[in-house]
């Protein structure tokens, strides 16, 4: 009875060390399942496709800065492009919620998630979704589309991956230091305006009349030019013609380099107005308040007495 009772005894023993080990052995596993989504260098990253109500964004880095591939072909805004990097870095699964597929619709962690893949070349990097916030809204549910697991993760800044593809565009219209602008040319209707800098004095020509003008009014211009951006973005302006602008400036550099942007106003209120470069296809639309200091009358160019 004795011989017996140590035969269950140990055997029992031997059981549940062998539990044990395995518990272990699972937990060190879960261990290791956690930490950042992305272990990688942000330099092998060459492409970034996101995907949110079935509609996607692909940006593809080209020639050292960042584009937009698909659905539309343009330059990116790089600092969204930096902002989204910093937050996918940032991201770290803390905690391992269920690995029950049935559970992915309820974590919203399925084709209702937002799928974001990273690629380095041909080659895929990550793919994960983004599903639903935690009832405290703390933290994020996620999961790699190459698993079942569905993890807790922190710091999901959502705005980065819900962002359409206008919003990805740089909207950037002008780009220069306003201190290379030799001559500027302002041109409304049948009137041009010409003004130039001469010794670092400004003066101008307007119907024939020549005469000093208003260094503040043409910094004022400068800067506003210098930095112009747009509010929107048009795919097409039907039966509008730029080639007669209902308002057109023309800058020329220390370089001999020239730029131009012509206005034609979108509505009958004229406070909003397509604008398009020389030289360039793309269509802005840019509100009157934007343009009200490069709009200038002449009287308000020319210097006061």
């Amino acid at each position: 009875m004795k011989k017996s009772t140590t035969i269950l005894v140990a055997l029992f023993i031997l059981l549940l060390a062998v539990f044990y080990l395995e518990t272990l052995k699972e937990k060190k596993g879960s261990r290791e399942e956690l930490g950042p989504i992305l272990e990688i260098e942000k330099d092998q990253i060459t492409g970034v496709e996101i995907t949110r109500d079935k509609e996607k964004v692909v940006l593809a880095k080209q020639e050292g800065e960042w584009r937009i591939s698909d659905p539309v072909k343009y330059r990116a805004n790089q600092a969204y492009v930096e902002d989204l990097f910093g937050n996918i870095f940032s991201l770290e699964r803390e905690a391992l919620i269920s690995e029950s597929p049935e559970k992915q619709a309820l974590f919203e962690v399925d084709t209702a998630g937002i799928i974001v893949k990273v690629s380095g070349g041909d080659k895929s990097l990550s793919s994960f979704i983004i599903g639903k916030q935690s009832p405290d809204y703390t933290h994020t549910y996620l999961r790699p589309t190459d698993s079942n697991g569905i993890y807790l993760v922190k710091g999901v800044a959502r705005w980065h991956y819900t962002r359409r593809a206008k919003d990805w565009r740089d909207k950037t219209i002008f780009d220069f230091d306003p201190a290379a602008v030799k001559e500027i040319a302002l041109s409304e209707t049948d009137s041009v305006t010409k003004l130039w800098k001469k010794r670092e004095i400004w003066k101008m020509e307007s119907k024939g009349e020549e005469s000093l003008a208003d260094t503040k009014a043409i910094t004022q211009l400068l800067s506003a030019a210098s930095s112009l951006q747009t509010n929107d973005f048009k795919d097409t302006a039907p039966g509008r013609n730029f080639s007669q602008p209902d308002f057109r400036l023309k800058i020329g550099f220390d370089s001999g380099e020239t730029t131009g942007l012509s206005l034609l106003a979108e509505n009958e209120q004229k406070n909003r107005y397509l604008a398009r470069k020389d030289g360039e296809e793309t269509i802005f639309m840019v509100y009157k308040g934007s343009l009200s200091a490069i709009m200038k009358k002449v009287e308000d160019l020319k210097a006061k007495e």
